[in-house]
């Protein structure tokens, strides 16, 4: 009976073994793809710090609409599974989302500002690909480095490339720290865009040429394992500039701090939380888990499933032979 208990723990502990890689190497890889249904509403506020008259500006006067206004920021990101699902970006294994974002003044509703985007990027690295109509405002453009709603699965605490749609370019992320923000264990980068031409954003006022400028500094709070980002601030300045005086600010276009909003933030924590749990049980803590059962099984199996001869062969002597019949 021993015998067989143990091939059968020795079988069991044999199969273990073999999951132990396959959470690790396949299921887990396999887990850790951006969905192609994804819809999401965001929301962050902040303060309008000045937002330009562009009507009094054409007419010849510097003057601001108002300044330190509080403002809300709204984002809708919805996939296209329609998309996601055609060739080429299902044989690239990419995904397709839309977004749209606005702001808004918060004491009269008045828009700031809008911009939308199309991004089709790969759902493991978020690589972004010029693929399926991805656009940026409507513009095609030449996309590169990451989509910057969504970060990489299993980050480094190294630099990454942020894609940003105002300059059409990308803005180095570098990594800051790790430490917990909104409950979340998460990894802080750090981006800094010195002025920087707008490609497209020429203006003739009278017998001078403007082109808009970007200043941003973006913090940003990402959650390493799923790359979801858990919160960000950013300080974003918009200037002009005269063409034949490119290094001088003619005025500010238009300013503004903005950070997530606390109950979204707090919603969306739980969220992401739960997502990196489910992923490091699947690719950290069952691969161990089988890992430790299965050589422990496997050990008790050989122990008990070993014959009773093979127990006895190395210690029991012969029986003696008795003295030969006498006739």
């Amino acid at each position: 009976m021993k015998r067989v208990i143990g091939l059968i723990l020795f079988g069991l502990g044999i199969f273990l073994l073999i999951l132990a890689p396959m959470f690790r190497f396949y299921v887990g890889p396999k887990a850790a793809v951006a969905p192609l249904d994804q819809y999401t509403e965001s929301t962050g506020v902040g303060t309008v710090i000045k937002q330009l008259d562009i009507a009094k500006f054409g007419a010849g006067e510097i003057v601001y609409k108002a300044e330190n206004f509080p403002m809300k920021q709204t984002r809708y990101t919805r996939g296209d599974v329609n998309a996601s699902e055609q060739d080429p970006a299902k044989s690239d294994n990419l995904a397709v989302y839309d977004t749209f974002q606005r702001v808004n003044n918060t004491d009269n509703n008045e828009l700031v500002n809008a911009s939308s985007s199309r991004y089709a990027f790969g759902r493991t690295n978020s690589e972004l690909n010029n693929c399926c109509g991805a656009n940026a405002s409507g513009k095609q453009v030449q996309f590169s480095g990451i989509m910057p709603l969504k970060w990489p699965f299993f980050l480094k605490q190294q630099a990454y490339d942020i894609w940003d749609d105002t300059t059409q370019g990308t803005i180095p992320a570098q990594f800051v720290a790790e430490e917990d923000h909104a409950g979340v264990k998460s990894y802080k980068f750090q981006q800094n865009l010195a002025p920087t031409a707008v490609p497209g954003s020429d203006t003739k006022l009278g017998d001078k040429t403007l082109q808009q400028y970007s200043t941003a500094a973006i913090t940003t709070w990402v959650e390493p394992e799923t790359g979801q980002i858990v919160d960000s601030s950013q300080t974003t300045k918009v200037t002009l500039r005269d063409t034949a005086e490119p290094t001088k600010d003619v005025a500010t276009a238009l300013e503004l701090s903005a950070h997530g909003d606390p109950s979204f933030i707090e919603k969306s924590a739980k969220d992401i939380n739960s997502k990196a749990s489910q992923l490091s049980l699947v690719m950290n803590t069952l691969p161990i888990v089988c890992l430790i059962a299965g050589i422990v099984l496997a050990l008790i199996g050989f122990l008990l499933g070993r014959s009773k001869d093979d127990q006895n062969s190395g210690g029991a002597s012969a029986p003696a032979q008795g003295p030969p019949a006498t006739v």
